[in-house]
């Protein structure tokens, strides 16, 4: 690949430290960042976070200032890792869509029961949104909202053994890469392959 890919890990705790060790061992592509929210990181060198007995050059951000950072890093991809419940990480998820770079989401068979208020279409709407983009969650359903993350990703990952029919169908149904249900012994490999098939694509410019 003749372009450097540029990534930044939001979210470093046991998976999301050991995806930022399997990027820096990639050539081609080139760790710029890690975000995370624990104060005890918040400043430190990568390196010495990873435990890894090396500086990378690069120094943990806080959550707080994620906005700014992915602005003035401009990444290709950010492989984000922090929770999987919606409602607690939809402030980070808004933040790397707004820094147009590569989504791919991890769709689990945890189901909230009880909708969203339907006030949450509206805390959606931002610079390049249009209300055809979240029609969907007219209804902000557990479904619903999948189907809408789904349609805005590029890469989708299916995190659990068992998905329900209706978002499966959804799934393959469109034309987007992705990685079925891998099993504990042999995911992160697996999730490094998928990784580097999306990052053999073409990636955008940086502005």
């Amino acid at each position: 690949m003749s372009k450097e890919i540029r990534v930044v890990v939001y979210g470093l705790g046991p998976i999301g430290s050991h995806i930022a060790k399997v990027i820096l061992s990639k050539k081609g592509m080139k760790l710029v960042g890690g975000i995370d929210i624990a104060p005890e990181k918040v400043g430190r060198d990568l390196g010495e976070i990873l435990d890894i007995k090396k500086s990378v050059g690069v120094k943990v951000v806080h959550d707080q200032d994620a906005s700014s950072f992915l602005s003035q890093s401009r990444p290709h991809i950010i492989l984000h890792s922090t929770a999987t419940y919606l409602d607690k990480i939809y402030p980070q998820i808004a933040k790397c869509i707004d820094s147009n770079s590569k989504v791919i989401y991890s769709l689990y068979n945890k189901e909230f029961k009880k909708p969203f208020k339907s006030s949450f279409r509206k805390k959606m709407w931002m610079e390049g949104v249009l209300d055809e983009d979240v029609d969907m969650v007219r209804q902000p359903t557990f479904i619903n909202l999948s189907k809408l993350a789904i349609n805005m990703s590029d890469a989708i990952i299916l995190g659990s053994e068992t998905i329900k029919p209706e978002l499966y169908q959804f799934v393959k149904s469109l034309d987007k890469p992705v990685l079925d249900y891998q099993s504990e012994e042999n995911y992160m490999d697996a999730y490094s392959q998928f990784y580097d098939t999306i990052l053999s694509e073409k990636i955008h410019d940086s502005k």
